[in-house]
C-alpha cells in the first residue's frame, strides 16, 4: 500500500510539474485577423487600416511616412520581478521604402485606445510611460528606448515620440547591417523582463525562419512595470498577423517546486 501511495504521489507530482511547465505563459490576447481589423486603430489622421487576406494591412497616406502609428489597448498587466511581457507577430514590408523602419512599444497610457485618430487630441492618450525598440535596416540606427511623456495636440503618433528619456544602458548590434526583403514575412519578438525591483531588461529580435536579421538587448534602471497598450510604428505599407501578447512567469518557481516534490517523494520510497 505504501508503494502504491508513493507511486500515485509521484504520478501526481509529475503531472503537476508537467502542467506547471506547459502552462507557464498566460496569453493576454491573440489577433489572427481572420476577418476585420480587430481592436486596432490608427494613431494619426491619415492612413488606412484594413484586412487583406486575413492579415492586418496598414497603409499611411504618404509613402515612407514614419510619423503615423497603429495601436490597441488590452487589460492592464503588471510585471512582477522575474516575469516577462512578450510581444510576437509576423511582419511583412509590403512596399518599397527608402529605409525599412519598425518601432514596437509597450506602454501604460492614461486613456486606453478605443477609436481611430487616438493621438490627434491631447486628452485621447494622455500621459504615458513605457519602452520601445527601434530597428532600421540600413544599419544606421538600432536601439531600445525608454519613454515617459504626455501626449499633446500636435503629436500624430502618441507613444513612441518622446526623445529625451534615457535609452537602455547596454545596446548590442547597433551597427549590424541587415536587409528586410520586400514581401517576405519576418517574425518579430519584443519582450521586457523585470530583472529586479529597480531594473528592466529588453530584447528586440527580427528574424526570417532560422535567420536572425537583428537582435538588440539592453537594460535600464527606469522601471515601468504596468502595461495596457501595444503600439507599432512602421515605415510605409505593411502586413501584420498572429499578434500575441503573453506574460511569462519566473521559470524557477513552479518548476523547482515540482522538482523538489519529486525528489522528496523518491527519497521516501
Amino acid at each position: 500500500m505504501k508503494n502504491a501511495i508513493t507511486r500515485g504521489s509521484l504520478a501526481a507530482a509529475s503531472y503537476a510539474l508537467l502542467a506547471a511547465t506547459s502552462h507557464a505563459a498566460t496569453i493576454v490576447f491573440t489577433d489572427t485577423f481572420d476577418s476585420g481589423t480587430g481592436s486596432w486603430y490608427t494613431g494619426g489622421n491619415t492612413g488606412t487600416l484594413s484586412n487583406s487576406s486575413s492579415q492586418l494591412s496598414w497603409a499611411p497616406a504618404a509613402a515612407n511616412d514614419i510619423t503615423r502609428a497603429i495601436g490597441r489597448s488590452f487589460t492592464s498587466q503588471t510585471v512582477a520581478v522575474g516575469e516577462t511581457i512578450r510581444v510576437t507577430f509576423d511582419y511583412t514590408q509590403n512596399a518599397a521604402t527608402v529605409s525599412d523602419i519598425l518601432r514596437v512599444g509597450l506602454y501604460d497610457v492614461a486613456n486606453p485606445i478605443a477609436a481611430n485618430q487616438w493621438s490627434t487630441a491631447g486628452t485621447t492618450v494622455g500621459a504615458f510611460g513605457g519602452y520601445y525598440g527601434f530597428i532600421r535596416d540600413n544599419g544606421t540606427t538600432s536601439l531600445l528606448r525608454t519613454e515617459s511623456a504626455t501626449d499633446t495636440t500636435n503629436v500624430a503618433t502618441g507613444p513612441t515620440v518622446e526623445t529625451v528619456a534615457p535609452t537602455f544602458g547596454t545596446i548590442a548590434g547597433t551597427t549590424t547591417t541587415f536587409d528586410i526583403i520586400q514581401s517576405t514575412q519576418s517574425q518579430v519578438v519584443f519582450e521586457l523582463t523585470r530583472t529586479s525591483s529597480t531594473e528592466m531588461s529588453a530584447v528586440y529580435r527580427l528574424s526570417s525562419g532560422a535567420t536572425i536579421h537583428q537582435n538588440i538587448t539592453g537594460s535600464t534602471p527606469v522601471v515601468q512595470d504596468s502595461f495596457d497598450t501595444l503600439v507599432i510604428r512602421p515605415n510605409g505599407n505593411i502586413l501584420l498577423d498572429n499578434i500575441q501578447v503573453t506574460i511569462i512567469p519566473e521559470p524557477t518557481a513552479a518548476v523547482l517546486g515540482g522538482l523538489g516534490m519529486l525528489a522528496l517523494l523518491r527519497r521516501r520510497r
